[in-house]
């Protein structure tokens, strides 16, 4: 009888760990801002009324702290923002470029 990964046992996660993953990160981290969830961001997220609250929750966060845009794969959900829209390819290209806003 063949036996399957026992309950307690971890499946191997789907990303590089460790030291690769931190430097990617700490350059990340260099070129981008990290945006807080505070109370006017929820505020202004039931305000606004998008059809998707997480979404909705990331552009207020970033409008709030003066973002120039989000990333995302799926923008359809940002239909209506006021902050730019990137797909990764399009942020890329902006950032291959060296031509931060579009």
């Amino acid at each position: 009888m063949a036996k399957g990964p026992s309950p307690t046992s971890r499946p191997e996660p789907p990303f590089r760990t460790g030291e690769i993953v931190s430097d990617e990160i700490e350059a990340l981290l260099g070129l981008f801002e990290v945006a807080g969830v505070t109370r006017p961001v929820i505020d202004g997220a039931l305000r606004l009324g998008m059809s998707d609250f997480e979404d909705v929750v990331l552009h207020e966060a970033a409008r709030l702290s003066d973002g120039d845009g989000i990333v995302t794969r799926n923008a359809r959900d940002f239909k209506g923002a006021s902050l730019r829209i990137y797909t990764p390819e399009e942020l890329l290209s902006v950032l291959r470029a060296g031509r931060p806003g579009g």
